[in-house]
């Protein structure tokens, strides 16, 4: 009974008089909590890959804070106002897909996954609005309006979750229940998002002035908050706001009396002895004979560098561990650079945007059956280049004749355009760079007509104080050491020079300018890691290579073609070393590697008295792993003086 007629009072209050006191402008904050529905029909989110799921709806709770003003004229019940209101507009979507590669060992079978989609999304909304309050309940106010916002970024977190089957045992390709996890900010998100409103709110009176309102207001998104796929959003808020009506001026006071007139002024000073001219002084800076302005950007080509690159000629082929997208184990460096083929492949792809690309996956017999189209896909995703560019195969190996042919089958091998050309893997391993130090001459021109004079300089290097050397206090030397100049960045250097005068009168000045470091010269060393037959002798040109017991070029590099022309223009002595693996014996390796041989020498244009052959037998360290075997099956150039 005590709540109704608290209730009754307040609708009173608020139905009574108006207050003469006040003026019709009223401002107020907004509190509320949001209930936020999503229809969407999209399967992904642009920059967030997830192959499977169709999302249809969401649904997210969250929270509205906001202030606005707010006119009500005494006149008439119609209102008009603008609210500026931070509303949270973030949902959770879900979707449930059949698929059939879950793993537990050597077992795949069917399940059930969860694709989950958490969006967040908070835009700050303008909000004009048109109020009505009903003639026959005066607490009672209708509110419409538009609404323009400005989203304030946007974020994503989206995974895929093994439901079904529940045993831990079970697993995606990847050996874990999760798979396709991912978050980031949202992209195409639009610029601005448009809405309707509609509403009611109740008044209750607290005070004078003072007014407590309950709300419900309905939003509707004109457009979807993502350009690119089809996003509806509603909310809908319910909170409070507080009402405070501005206070009507007060009328000015009353002016205070005149005051009284001011006393005479006292007789003027005896006017003082003359003087000496005050100090004047200049700073100055010199670096090396260029003079420095105030506020100049000096750049200083004081700086060497050295570039340690190690490189390697391979088959344009990644070799993988048995069931999974991991590059199989390396022993040497050129091996090692080999498992950077990829990065290799995308940098020529960007150089010829016009070529297109060609991935050929394959598995070994006794791999999954999706195994090689898993390495496909995982090529294309790290690629990263346009679709329309790409022409994508793969299968599934039948059983090899040796079980370390097997391995060779778990790879993927990239062709650009129509050439199949060994390619050229680089990789930085060191960068050092070396300075001298750099002086500056630090002066001060001064003139000083009362002396004697004394004059100080001062210097700092980034802002902290840097040390002057030199006998004259007119002129000293600041030197900038190797070790910041080494760290390529931008160095604040000030000189100041002040002077005081027999009669204690000063004067100061101060130059501020930056000095940026820059390379005067690089160097670049590059060392070519060789594998293959005729390593020891120095046969670091790869004229190409051959398929498993073949003899005829799989793959021709051209650059080695014309690196051998041009030697044996100058006269020098072209060796050929072919290769094979250890997969054969002895005496059949023997009779492979001089049929390679003939092959080289058809592809250069020479005949057997132009150049020498040597066949080395292959080693057994060499040969223990795919990218080993692959790099024996070659021929290899070396050329003498």
């Amino acid at each position: 009974m005590a709540a109704i007629a608290m209730l009754a009072a307040a609708v009173h209050l608020h139905a009574g008089e108006r207050d003469t006191s006040l003026t019709p402008w009223r401002v107020r904050g907004i509190a509320a909590g949001t209930a936020n529905l999503h229809s969407a029909s999209f399967a992904e989110l642009p920059g967030a890959p997830n192959k499977g799921s169709f999302y249809e709806s969401g649904f997210g709770l969250g929270m509205a804070l906001g202030v606005g003003i707010e006119y009500r004229p005494e006149t008439t019940g119609f209102g008009f106002g603008a609210d500026v209101v931070y509303h949270m507009l973030g949902a959770s979507f879900s979707d449930v897909e059949d698929v059939g590669n879950i793993i537990r060992g050597a077992e795949r079978t069917r399940g059930t996954v969860e694709h989950s989609l958490d969006v967040g999304l908070a835009p700050i909304f303008l909000e004009p609005t048109v109020t009505y309050t009903l003639p026959s309940i005066p607490a009672l106010t209708v509110t419409a309006g538009l609404a323009a916002g400005i989203p304030l970024g946007g974020s994503y977190d989206q995974r895929q979750t093994l439901l079904e089957p529940s045993s831990s045992d079970y697993t995606f390709s990847n050996g874990s229940r999760t798979y396709n996890a991912s978050e980031g900010s949202l992209q195409s998100v639009a610029g601005l998002l448009l809405a309707a409103r509609v509403g009611v709110r109740y008044t209750f009176a607290l005070a004078p002035g003072l007014e407590w309102m309950p709300e419900l207001t309905y939003v509707h998104v004109l457009n979807a908050p993502v350009s690119t796929v089809s996003w509806n959003v509603s909310s809908i808020r319910a909170g409070a706001s507080i009402s405070w009506t501005l206070p009507k001026a007060s009328p000015p006071p009353p002016p205070p009396p005149p005051p009284p007139p001011p006393p005479p002024p006292p007789p003027p000073p005896p006017p003082p002895a003359p003087l000496a001219a005050a100090p004047t002084v200049r700073a100055q800076a010199v670096i090396g004979t260029t003079p420095v302005s105030d506020g100049e950007r000096t750049v200083l080509t004081v700086l060497r560098e050295r570039v340690n690159i190690e490189e390697a000629v391979v088959a344009p082929v990644m070799y993988f561990a048995k069931d999974g997208t991991e590059p199989a184990p390396a022993q040497t460096g050129a091996e090692m650079l080999q498992r950077d083929v990829l990065a290799t492949v995308r940098t020529l792809a960007e150089r010829s945007p016009t070529e297109r690309v060609t991935i050929h996956a394959t598995a070994s017999f006794d791999e999954a059956p999706t195994m090689a189209k898993q390495r496909a896909l995982w090529a294309v995703q790290m690629l990263g280049l346009q679709e329309q560019r790409l022409t994508v195969t793969y299968e599934t190996m039948p059983p090899a004749r040796y079980p370390q042919l097997a391995e060779e089958q778990r790879s993927v091998r990239f062709t650009l355009g129509s050439r199949t050309a060994p390619i050229a893997v680089r990789k930085e391993t060191a960068r050092t760079t070396t300075a001298a130090p750099v002086n500056i001459v630090v002066a001060g021109t001064v003139d000083c007509p009362a002396g004697p004079c004394s004059t100080t300089l001062s210097a700092t290097v980034n802002g902290q104080p840097a040390p002057l050397q030199g006998p004259l206090a007119e002129a000293k030397t600041l030197t900038l050491q190797p070790d910041i100049l080494r760290q390529q960045r931008s160095i604040e250097v000030s000189a100041s020079v002040s002077v005081r005068d027999s009669a204690g009168r000063s004067s100061s000045d101060r130059i501020d300018w930056t000095i940026i470091p820059s390379v005067t010269a690089s160097d670049t060393v590059v060392e070519t890691l060789a594998a293959g037959p005729g390593v020891a002798d120095g046969a670091s040109l790869v004229l190409g290579f051959f398929d498993f017991d073949q003899a005829q070029f799989s793959s021709v590099r051209t650059e080695t073609i014309a690196a051998v022309q041009r030697a044996r223009a100058a006269g020098k002595a072209i060796i050929v070393y072919p290769g094979a693996d250890a997969l054969g014996t002895e005496g059949y390796n023997r009779a492979l590697q001089q049929q390679r041989a003939n092959a080289a020498l058809a592809v250069l244009g020479l005949s057997a008295s132009d150049v020498t052959v040597r066949i080395v037998p292959t080693l057994a360290e060499s040969n223990s792993t795919p990218a080993g075997r692959v790099n024996n099956r070659s021929v290899r150039i070396a050329i003498k003086d």
